[in-house]
């Protein structure tokens, strides 16, 4: 089925898994042919199992789009591991998308906490928001005619620097640890 139809992958960790659905609705609506891997609790870092799953998937469906959503701060700002990461990616890949990483939420917003208190704002570890914003910097390397870099920031990070949560109609923006 779909024979014909353009292929997009997506392809990561959690953060990939978050914009499954989503992708998933786009497909359908557009006609195209959407494949996912992703593992929430998996390590998509070569030479891991996850990582050569990615790689077979792509070398069999020979994708238009892939795009690669992961904790890249997982990487510690290794260039070559990064490099490593991404290469098979592009070679075997017409275009690619890297989303950037979204914030960490801290260990007191839950579901739980915001029933006692209220949405009260939330702010990312000051080390943790630089070690996720060097990874993400790194990724404005990659970026080419081929690739493109999208960086969530401007989406879930409010002028204060606080992590938005909902938008304004009370939706949660995104999910992940919660």
């Amino acid at each position: 089925a779909g024979e014909g139809r353009p292929t997009i992958v997506l392809m990561g960790d959690s953060q990939g898994s978050m914009y499954g659905s989503l992708l998933v609705e786009i497909a359908k609506e557009q006609g195209l042919n959407l494949n996912v891997i992703s593992d929430a609790g998996g390590n998509p870092i070569p030479p891991s199992e996850l990582y050569r799953d990615w790689i077979a998937l792509l070398r069999r469906r020979k994708p238009r789009v892939t795009i690669v959503a992961i904790a890249w701060d997982r990487l510690n700002a290794d260039r070559a591991l990064l490099d490593e990461t991404l290469e098979g990616v592009f070679k075997e890949s017409e275009t690619c998308i890297l989303i950037g990483q979204v914030p960490h939420l801290p260990n007191y917003a839950t579901r739980e906490k915001f029933r006692e208190t209220g949405l009260v704002p939330i702010y990312e570890d000051a080390e943790v928001k630089q070690k996720r914003g060097e990874a993400n910097r790194l990724l404005e390397k990659y970026k080419s005619p081929d690739c493109r870099v999208l960086s969530v920031d401007p989406y879930v990070v409010d002028e204060a620097g606080g992590i938005m949560f909902t938008d304004e109609a009370g939706r949660q923006i995104y999910h992940d640890k919660t």
